[in-house]
């Protein structure tokens, strides 16, 4: 007698299901679409492991045959046939994830190596003998110079400070291409910190600055000051924002807001002034004689 047509077989071919069913009487498995407990998948009424999470499906047949590939359509000559699974396979979802990320690795590295390379003698200045120019709108620290560092132990940090000196020096010779070349990767590097200080925020405001990105400069210097009220990044990256934007009065307000603070923040002795003394000193000698 063959099966009545409103009904279904159960996958495990051992029982017909009745409209409406929800559970196999024979295997257990359930036979509607149901949602993973981590909330983020529908899962087939046959899957055993949601394709999103790699959890256990609750509710699946603790004994289910193992899944079966479908063969696919008879592939053109030369091409690889591929088994059609149902389902996403987990293990394949979490591989490609990894890659990614060692992906995005190794185009960071590919940017460090960049950097490195375009120095003049593998890293050493051809001028080496000749005096460093003086520093440009916001730069700080001395240029870098001598062998380059090794690029696999950088850290992510080491990678940002080594772009942002990279373009501090080419805004000081007056190199505008190499300027343009390099802020995009070093945003980009600032992005991928974990975490991110005074400085790190003053360093990514120069280079959005510098390429006339200044809502971004002007947001990162509402951080500074939210952190540090009185620090003096603050108004200097306002200070910048302003003259290139020609906001004369926004320009006298940072340099203003600059002097007030200047002698009891740099009584702190906070590390980043030390580092950034040279561009601090030409700060202070530009905003007295615009008084």
């Amino acid at each position: 007698m063959s099966p009545d047509s409103s009904t279904t077989t159960c996958p495990c071919g051992q029982a017909q299901l009745s409209p409406g069913a929800r559970f196999c009487p024979a295997c257990g498995r359930a036979t509607a679409p149901r949602q993973c407990a981590c909330g983020a998948a529908i899962v087939s009424p046959t899957a055993r492991f949601c394709h999103r999470c790699g959890q256990p499906v609750a509710g699946a047949a603790p004994a289910a045959a193992p899944v079966t590939a479908r063969p696919a359509a008879v592939p053109a000559p030369g091409a690889l046939a591929a088994p059609v699974l149902d389902g996403i396979d987990p293990a394949r979802e979490r591989r490609a994830w990894t890659v990614a990320t060692a992906v995005g690795s190794v185009l960071l590295a590919l940017v460090a190596w960049m950097v490195v390379r375009d120095q003049p003698g593998g890293g050493t200045p051809a001028n080496a003998s000749a005096p460093v120019p003086a520093e440009a709108p916001f730069a700080g620290g001395a240029a870098a110079g001598g062998t380059p560092p090794d690029i696999s132990s950088m850290t992510p940090r080491e990678r940002f400070d080594r772009l942002y000196d990279r373009i501090m020096r080419a805004a000081a010779a007056g190199d505008s291409a190499t300027v343009l070349r390099f802020t995009p990767m070093a945003v980009q590097a600032y992005a991928m910190l974990d975490e991110t200080d005074v400085d790190a925020r003053y360093h990514a405001a120069v280079l959005h600055a510098q390429v006339g990105e200044f809502p971004q400069a002007l947001a990162l210097a509402d951080t500074i000051q939210a952190a540090a009220p009185d620090h003096l990044f603050a108004p200097m990256v306002r200070a910048e924002v302003a003259r290139l934007r020609g906001d004369d009065a926004a320009l006298r307000a940072a340099r203003r807001a600059f002097l007030q603070k200047y002698d009891a923040e740099m009584a702190q002795n906070r590390l980043e002034y030390v580092e950034h003394k040279v561009g601090l000193d030409e700060f202070r000698a530009e905003a007295q004689a615009a008084k």
